[in-house]
């Protein structure tokens, strides 16, 4: 079972419609000569994190609950930007648009709000992406020549040098919430992934002393405080 831990205030907000959507092709222009040598298809799940552009510290968000690595909707936009400049190869088939991302949200909001306006929709994603090894030189998996990676093959047998790692982020769209009682929710079109099928369940303990209750995709849980409060949302994913 993978258990993750996130914290989600509901006073952090900012839309991912103001997210960045530009892709920096002066970065590629740069990084694609020092990659050109390795076959981007031994790349394990078509992400390098070291070819990325990083607008944000990508593996502090592994999943594991810091004081720094609270996620709103910015802080998720520049992660699923920095994956997207990670991409080794043109298919789109886990990359929809930044703005079709930002609008998919806005219609779910006015769709879980259109009576009481209740309901908090999240936006989350779970990719698995690759690193270098850092001891892959060391270890003769790969080849450096002239500052370019080349791959490594020992008796015909091709040597991995990458290391497989996972990112998990929520991200609220509100900055502040009124209520101490709502549902939350997270429709199957706000669940970016890579892997989603290796997700078997979502389990969420919104710290209301109601304990751990079960995420499904599209179905909305309750929150329900005695007081107003930031929510310190705990998640095991499995």
């Amino acid at each position: 079972m993978k258990k993750f831990t996130f914290f989600i205030c509901f006073a952090f907000i900012s839309l991912l419609l103001n997210a960045q959507t530009e892709v920096n092709n002066n970065w590629k222009n740069q990084i694609n000569p020092i990659f050109q040598g390795l076959n981007k298809n031994n790349v394990p799940n078509a992400i390098l994190l070291d070819y990325a552009m990083e607008f944000t510290n990508m593996p502090a968000y592994n999943g594991t609950l810091t004081d720094s690595t609270y996620v709103d909707a910015n802080v998720l936009g520049n992660i699923y930007k920095t994956l997207f400049m990670g991409k080794v190869t043109t298919s789109t088939q886990y990359f929809p648009k930044l703005e079709d991302i930002a609008s998919n949200w806005v219609t779910q909001r006015q769709n879980y709000n259109q009576t009481d306006k209740s309901t908090i929709v999240l936006t989350g994603l779970y990719y698995k992406y690759s690193t270098l090894n850092p001891n892959a030189l060391n270890t003769n998996k790969i080849k450096v020549i002239g500052n370019k990676y080349y791959d490594k093959y020992i008796n015909g047998i091709w040597q991995n040098p990458y290391l497989t790692k996972q990112t998990v982020a929520f991200a609220s769209p509100v900055n502040t919430y009124n209520k101490r009682n709502f549902g939350v929710v997270l429709p199957q079109n706000l669940l970016l992934s890579n892997s989603s099928n290796t997700i078997q369940s979502i389990q969420v303990n919104f710290n209301d002393g109601n304990g751990y209750k079960t995420l499904s995709i599209g179905q909305k849980i309750y929150a329900n405080y005695a007081q107003q409060r930031c929510a310190q949302l705990k998640k095991s994913v499995s």
